[in-house]
C-alpha cells in the first residue's frame, strides 16, 4: 500500500504501489458517483482543509403513480458525521 486516506469509519481510498487503479469506499455515496467524480485526492482535500464535498445527484422517484427525477445536491465526502451535530 503506497498512499493511504482515511476520513472516518467506512470512508477512506488508498492508493497501492505499481498499481494505478485507486480503491475508494464511502458509504452512502452512488457507485457511479464515487467511480466517476470522487478522486483520491478529494478525500486528501477533505482530510486537510475539513470541508465537505457536494456532488449533484438525480435520483427518480415516485408520487402518486408520476415518475420524475428530482436533482439533489448531496454532501458525499466529510470528516464530520453529520447525524451527531444535530
Amino acid at each position: 500500500m503506497d498512499k493511504f486516506v482515511g476520513l472516518r469509519s467506512k470512508f477512506y481510498a488508498f492508493k497501492v504501489f505499481g498499481d494505478k487503479n485507486e480503491t475508494k469506499k464511502a458509504k452512502s455515496v452512488k457507485k457511479n458517483i464515487l467511480q466517476k467524480e470522487i478522486f483520491f485526492d478529494d478525500f486528501k482535500k477533505c482530510l486537510l482543509t475539513k470541508e465537505s464535498i457536494s456532488k449533484k445527484t438525480k435520483p427518480v422517484s415516485n408520487k402518486s403513480n408520476d415518475i420524475y427525477t428530482v436533482e439533489q445536491n448531496k454532501t458525499a465526502l466529510s470528516t464530520t458525521m453529520i447525524r451527531d451535530i444535530f
